[in-house]
């Protein structure tokens, strides 16, 4: 599937950029091989998918400082510098399935370059990352299912901050936080500008089919998706969140 999503896109691998951010003190050469039992952070950068950079110094990147400060277990964080999606005229550049391409090509060179055990490593991701962090665990239970043994296992944990999970985000009604968080919530999921995005992501992907996909939409109810094979997930979210139903379900 996702090979064929990437034809129909134009969507070929590219080489990208990756950062370590490491503990004050700690720092070490790239392609460091892990110390015994050393665990390591896979990030994915909000966004929506088309804004935010995996660059330490990013604005999305100060949870990631914060992490490794208040976290002994855990030294360096490679943060990915996924393709995002945009529009050049009527042509769409890097939509989906680009930044799925991406994600497994970093978790392959962390696992089988530098060397960590999938069971050492785990998925972050905030908002369009966090999305990004369940597809990727998807693609790689999926192809594990499928016999694949070229691919990586899942990984030991993933680590979610108000993660999205439906593309299309919908209101139920005026007490949907879609709606009641409006005012309170940065983040406006109805708006114009926000549904623009979505749809540069989705590039030639019909916007309302998004749903149906698990690949896209886990939390939707069309999408049907399944976490069998998952790991254990930590979900962090704020009651008055635009994205908080959502969320919720996903929980």
């Amino acid at each position: 599937d996702v090979d064929k999503w990437a034809k129909d896109a134009g969507v070929s691998p590219e080489r990208i950029v990756g950062y370590w951010i490491e503990k004050k003190g700690q720092e070490a050469p790239i392609d460091t091989p892990p110390r015994p039992d050393e665990k390591v952070i896979l990030s994915f950068h909000g966004g929506i998918y088309v804004l935010g950079s995996a660059h330490p110094d990013d604005m999305t990147s100060k949870s990631r400082h914060l992490l490794l400060k208040h976290t002994q277990s855990v030294s360096r964080i490679l943060s990915v510098e996924y393709r995002v999606s945009r529009r050049d005229g009527d042509k769409f550049v890097n939509p989906f399935p680009a930044a799925l391409i991406d994600a497994v090509a970093a978790y392959n060179y962390l696992v089988n370059t530098v060397g960590f055990a999938p069971e050492n490593v785990i998925f972050m991701g905030d908002s369009a990352g966090g999305n990004l962090a369940l597809t990727l665990t998807r693609y790689l239970r999926d192809r594990r299912e499928a016999g694949d043994k070229d691919i990586p296992d899942v990984p030991a944990a993933l680590f979610l901050l108000s993660p999205w999970g439906e593309i299309a985000v919908k209101a139920s009604g005026p007490d949907s936080s879609a709606i009641a968080n409006r005012d309170v919530d940065f983040l406006d999921v109805l708006r114009d500008d926000f549904v623009a995005c979505a749809k540069m992501f989705l590039g030639p992907s019909p916007f309302l089919e998004s749903s149906s996909n698990p690949y896209l939409s886990p939390t939707s109810e069309t999408s049907q998706a399944n976490f069998k094979g998952f790991p254990r997930t930590y979900i962090s979210a704020g009651g008055g969140e635009t994205l908080v139903d959502q969320i919720r379900v996903l929980k």
